[in-house]
């Protein structure tokens, strides 16, 4: 690769469903996606946010930040290093941070075809809604794979799997899978498709095990 050889990559989602009548529903969302790679480095700084309302009232609320460097050290295998916060009003998450160290390895990379796992080790530091829950300091350990087949030019296939094995509570792991098609409209805009589901083994109390987001939108890449 040459040695001044830079890009930047932005990828931006937007999504929103309006009802009204016998039912009054409103929900946004909206995702981010910013890379700059710079010969064998890599910077990204990510971002999302859904917001809903049902009969007037606020029934979902969710953020999250992430910034991480990458590094290639030969052609398939690499080194990453992140930070992420997020918040789930719902979810019982006042604010949860992630500290990310791991390796990534491309196991395929064609014209049609990426994939690749990435193992590390993650540092949580999370702080609940409720006054008299203790604020929880675990090491966990993270599995990540994710594969992006191209079936044509115009139709893009995504497919990625997270898990998170908790070494300080064992039963507080958490699995997370997403699943996603867009079709290319221009060489701007994509129609995008997408299902993410999550598994929290041992969620807040009053919350759900499992919780799922499926959304239709508008991609926006230069």
């Amino acid at each position: 690769m040459n040695s001044s050889y830079a890009e930047f990559k932005s990828e931006d989602e937007v999504s929103t469903v309006q009802t009204g009548g016998n039912t009054n529903l409103k929900t946004y969302l909206f995702k981010s996606k910013n890379s700059y790679q710079w010969t064998n480095h890599l910077f990204s700084l990510n971002g999302g946010y859904t917001y809903g309302e049902a009969a007037g009232l606020r029934s979902a609320e969710r953020w999250d930040a992430q910034a991480r460097f990458a590094r290639t050290i030969t052609g398939h295998l690499g080194v990453f290093l992140s930070e992420m916060i997020e918040a789930n009003r719902f979810g019982g998450i006042d604010r949860r941070y992630n500290s990310d160290l791991g390796l990534t390895y491309v196991l395929r990379e064609s014209e049609k075809n990426k994939t690749s796992v990435e193992l590390g080790y993650r540092y949580t530091i999370e702080k609940r809604h409720e006054i008299n829950d203790p604020e929880f300091r675990d090491s966990k350990g993270r599995v990540f794979s994710k594969t992006e087949h191209k079936f044509n030019p115009s139709l893009i296939f995504q497919l990625s799997g997270e898990y998170l094995p908790n070494f300080s509570r064992s039963e507080d792991y958490m699995l997370n899978l997403e699943t996603s098609a867009a079709v290319v409209l221009n060489q701007l805009f994509s129609l995008k498709i997408s299902y993410l589901w999550s598994y929290d083994n041992l969620a807040t109390p009053g919350s759900g095990k499992h919780d799922y987001t499926f959304s239709t939108g508008l991609l926006a890449k230069f």
